[in-house]
């Protein structure tokens, strides 16, 4: 695939990328935030503000950003027997949706510091969806803005 990509042109490869960023999709980057190697997983994407809205795929439940109820109904298991870009059962710690610049993940992929790893299968994505949606943690406005109403 390496030579397909070395083939376009920067735009054309902008256009790559961003077909490839589509909700569900599971991508292993080195996430300025975290500052590390993560997967995340796109939530959704607000066209008009031109931000992406992820959630960050950890090995384990974080206890010190995880401290209430609301905040742990909030943790998805995806097993690794489902999803083979996992080596073991992994959590998506949907409690935080992390609001980026497109542009800027768009930056990261063609800079080759990141790449798609697969999708979410619907039924769990449209899980996470709804009950992230049901929860009290995301304003009226977030829930609109990555289509959680």
């Amino acid at each position: 695939m390496s030579n397909f990509i070395d083939s376009l042109s920067p735009e054309d490869l902008k256009r790559f990328y961003l077909s490839q960023i589509q909700p569900g999709a599971v991508f292993f980057i080195r996430d300025p935030i975290a500052q590390k190697e993560k997967f995340i997983v796109i939530l959704g994407i607000d066209a008009i503000k031109v931000s992406v809205g992820t959630l960050f795929i950890n090995s384990e439940v974080n206890s010190s950003v995880i401290r209430s109820p609301e905040q742990s109904k909030l943790q998805f298991t995806l097993k690794a027997s489902k999803y083979d870009f996992l080596s073991y059962d992994s959590k998506i710690n949907a409690a935080m949706i992390i609001k980026s610049d497109l542009d800027l993940l768009i930056k990261i992929l063609i800079a080759k510091d990141g790449i798609l790893k697969g999708t979410i299968e619907i039924s769990d994505f449209d899980y996470i969806r709804s009950i992230m949606a049901e929860s009290r943690l995301f304003s009226k406005a977030e829930k609109r803005e990555f289509g959680l109403e």
